[in-house]
């Protein structure tokens, strides 16, 4: 198959959901994401997002598409997701904050959790907790595979290549 193909399907497809996805959580209004149907929105759309990311994710992992498109790839669904929790955030609302709080206050939470940093200044809804701990383990296993793949680029030595490791290892010569 053609290097583009496995790109288009299994990355920009996938991309073309998420983000949207993202964009629509910031539109809504907050009143929407309130009661039980409004915290099982929520999760539908985490569960979406999260299962378009993982075929992104996957794939990328079987279908060799070269380093820097596999960091493209990667980097844009990590972009997605945050946008994607922080949009929930936004809707649905942070423990000890108003039940509307703005865009900003959503992105800097989604951040925060994404990257496991954990301020402790907010912390999620009771109803959402289960979303940030979602959202900590993606950007847990993203990060690591986005700085992974970005340190064998800085190295020279282009990860995921579709050979095993040992057959790009010089072999040792006995004297």
């Amino acid at each position: 198959m053609h290097q583009k193909a496995p790109f288009v399907l299994y990355v920009l497809l996938p991309l073309s959901l998420n983000f949207p996805l993202g964009i629509i959580g910031f539109l809504i209004k907050p009143a929407a994401f309130s009661g039980a149907v409004g915290l099982w929105i929520c999760y539908i759309v985490a569960g979406i997002a999260t299962a378009a990311a993982s075929v992104s994710f996957f794939a990328l992992c079987r279908h060799y598409v070269g380093a820097y498109r596999t960091l493209l790839g990667l980097g844009g669904q990590a972009i997605a997701l945050i946008l994607v929790f922080a949009g929930i955030y936004r809707g649905y609302g942070l423990k000890d904050h108003a039940a509307i709080i703005d865009a900003a206050t959503g992105l800097y939470f989604s951040i925060v959790t994404w990257t496991t940093l954990g301020y402790g200044d907010l912390s999620p809804a009771e109803g959402i907790r289960l979303l940030a701990a979602l959202q900590a383990l993606l950007g847990y296993i993203f990060l690591g595979v986005i700085v992974g793949i970005a340190t064998g680029m800085i190295s020279g030595k282009e990860p995921m290549q579709g050979q095993p490791a040992e057959a790009t290892q010089p072999q040792a010569t006995r004297p």
